[in-house]
């Protein structure tokens, strides 16, 4: 994330403006899951919001509020053995 600092109004315009990044201290973690978090955002706003059962590479069942929240918990894990596959629109 960049932000635009205003400086001294006595500078020019193109002297008044600093860019400061504010990701260089966060870590990876925090750079994933502000990833996941957004493309969870822009998920959410077009989806059906329809309850589904997902099952994991285990064959272990979950019920999901939304193909959202499946895919969120999905970006948010690093371990592929619980990565959730859409199985069906109903309850499991």
């Amino acid at each position: 994330m960049v932000v635009k600092i205003y400086g001294d109004e006595n500078m020019g315009d193109e002297e008044n403006i600093k860019d400061i990044d504010f990701s260089y201290n966060k870590t990876d973690v925090e750079k994933m899951l502000e990833y996941c978090m957004d493309e969870y955002s822009q998920c959410i706003s077009i989806d059906r919001k329809l309850s589904m059962c997902a099952e994991n590479n285990s064959k272990v069942k979950k019920q999901f509020n939304s193909l959202c929240e499946m895919e969120y918990e999905n970006c948010r894990s690093s371990n592929n053995e619980s990565t959730w596959h859409y199985l069906k629109d109903e309850k499991c």
